[in-house]
């Protein structure tokens, strides 16, 4: 797990930045692609029922657009909690074993 870590670092740092943009962009504009065909599919046949049903769709249509833009807008910021949280517990268990060091040096 730890290799995969160090070549996904590598990778990040040392590829072009308009190359991993357009790499990393692929999977979201694949799945736009797929949430857009559904919605297509969506409209055919619920189309079959009446202009209201329709009408219905429509109104619905950018709500489903919506809603991974709020995956990422949660996300993110939980993850950056998560991140700063780890960090600081790190950050103490590594100073209390300073201290506990400098005092056994000491005795």
């Amino acid at each position: 797990m730890q290799q995969e870590a160090n070549s996904k670092y590598i990778r990040m740092t040392t590829e072009p930045i308009p190359k991993l943009i357009c790499t990393l962009a692929v999977p979201t504009i694949i799945s736009m692609l797929v949430t857009a065909l559904y919605n297509i599919a969506d409209t055919f046949f619920v189309g079959r029922l009446g202009t209201e049903a329709t009408a219905g769709v429509g109104l619905i249509l950018p709500h489903m657009f919506k809603k991974p833009i709020w995956g990422v807008y949660l996300a993110q910021p939980t993850a950056d909690l998560f991140a700063f949280a780890l960090a600081l517990v790190l950050a103490v268990r590594m100073y209390r074993d300073l201290r506990e060091k400098e005092k056994t040096e000491l005795s």
